[in-house]
């Protein structure tokens, strides 16, 4: 549901869109709702919201803060490297030292790059570093 709908059926029921908002935000961070960006393209957002357990049945909430890091930053890498160590604390909202022990425990092996639009140092797996030098140019 679009946040806008559920605040208006919760202010129905005499429930101020503030407090709305807030619970909105808490269930997010709990992991009760799962966001999700219904918009058709990259350069827009549609931002709707359901529940975490009818959109992602599978998805273990209670697991270790350290193997939950270690997970987001082994896909982070994935998805989008070459990444800065900069990018992946704004892009996650953790700690350089949460990022840096994620990324040693997920035992991934890295490759320092450097690219003409960035000058910090930039990390990708050496899976796709292999991946990206093989394909063709």
């Amino acid at each position: 549901m679009f946040h806008r709908d559920i605040e208006t059926r919760l202010a129905a029921t005499a429930i101020p869109a503030p407090m709305t908002r807030l619970a909105l935000k808490l269930a997010w961070e709990r992991g009760t709702l799962t966001y999700l960006n219904t918009a058709g393209g990259w350069n827009r957002e549609v931002r709707t919201f359901a529940l975490t357990r009818d959109v992602c049945p599978g998805l273990d909430t209670c697991l270790p803060a350290s193997v939950a890091v270690e997970q987001l930053m082994s896909a982070y890498l994935d998805r989008y490297g070459p990444v800065s160590i900069r990018d992946a604390t704004w892009w996650s909202g953790l700690s350089r030292a949460a990022v840096l022990a994620g990324l040693d425990r997920a035992a991934v092996k890295l490759v320092e790059v450097r690219a003409p639009w960035s000058t910090s140092r930039l990390y990708m797996s050496a899976e796709r570093f292999t991946q990206f030098t093989a394909a063709p140019h």
